[in-house]
């Protein structure tokens, strides 16, 4: 996928005033953070942004939410946190505005007098954002993995279960889109990124998130990118080159095996990564004799779930080596 081949989609909404949100959608462990982290890091992306600035100051600032980071790591307070840390490093002069009872007209810190919580937080996004489009700057952020976001206030109310299902399930469990205190937080929190967007004529947002009825609902009349539907290719050439690498079977094969591979993945690496090391580890055992075809139609299409690919990755363990993998536990 080349994000530099106009008129892509995205490059039209950094330069551009159209919309003020991107989606970068996808199925689990397609690629959106490491979709995500690529354009956060590439050179071009202030250079696009540029344009949508003009001549004004233009800032930008991420949050990468973390479902194996602290409570911080998923939670509107962990994202304000970071935020509002990274536009006072590009710009000092935002701390006081920001942050009026806690630094003196100097920038010095003196006593705080405010609860660095929620109320504190949003107010001080609130005031630097209104100080910002007074100067006509700008502003965008990108926050990546919502769908891993929970309200740290309420993490009593979550069961054990629930917290299963944040961190664990596959996107196609149903627990995903009817849980009434996961989706109700989702939604809170899209309710405060959409308001934001709305009231800032300064300011974008680029979000990437599983493709989940809360997120459908918020954001799909937005410009969006599905991540899974752009990486067949890539697939493919990984699946070759991996085969290749390995010598397995013939150059046809290796080719008809790939774009199976490709066809079945639904544009999820990650499942793509465990069946082709097993297709590997399976010829290197059985050589010519195997039927890799056959085994490849036997893998489960979605990750989680007892019926998933985890768990049948997990019965094709021996049985010592799930026993000494418990003694090491």
């Amino acid at each position: 996928m080349r994000l530099g081949s106009p008129p892509h989609p995205f490059i039209k909404w950094l330069k551009g005033d159209d919309e003020p949100i991107f989606w970068v959608s996808g199925k689990a462990a397609s690629g959106k953070s490491t979709l995500m982290k690529y354009v956060w890091r590439d050179r071009r992306l202030k250079k696009c942004l540029m344009t949508w600035a003009g001549g004004s100051t233009l800032l930008l600032c991420h949050f990468f939410l973390s479902d194996r980071g602290d409570n911080l790591q998923k939670s509107r307070e962990g994202i304000l946190q970071g935020v509002l840390l990274q536009l006072i490093k590009a710009e000092p002069e935002l701390a006081i505005v920001g942050f009026p009872l806690v630094f003196d007209s100097a920038g010095f810190a003196t006593m705080p007098l405010v609860p660095i919580n929620w109320k504190s937080l949003k107010g001080a996004l609130d005031r630097i954002i209104s100080f910002t489009e007074a100067k006509d700057w700008k502003i965008c952020m990108f926050i990546n993995g919502l769908d891993k976001y929970r309200n740290i206030e309420r993490v009593a109310d979550y069961t054990e279960e629930e917290l299963n299902i944040i961190t664990h399930s596959d996107e196609a469990d149903a627990s995903w889109g009817t849980n009434a205190l996961i989706s109700d937080n989702r939604r809170e929190i899209l309710k405060f990124l959409l308001n934001l967007a709305r009231t800032s004529s300064g300011l974008k947002l680029c979000l990437s998130s599983r493709e989940l009825a809360a997120f459908e609902e918020a954001l799909s009349r937005f410009p969006r990118l599905r991540v899974h539907e752009h990486t067949r290719e890539d697939i493919t050439a990984y699946a070759l080159t991996s085969f290749s690498n390995c010598a397995v079977a013939s150059p046809a094969r290796r080719k008809a095996l790939a774009d199976d591979i490709a066809q079945r993945s639904s544009g999820v690496f990650l499942w793509v990564r465990l069946v082709v090391d097993h297709i590997i580890a399976l010829y290197s055992n059985e050589g010519e004799q195997a039927d890799l075809h056959k085994a490849l139609g036997l893998f489960p299409r979605q990750l989680g779930g007892q019926n998933g690919l985890y768990m049948k990755m997990l019965s094709l363990v021996a049985e010592k080596d799930r026993l000494d993998g418990r003694r090491v536990i």
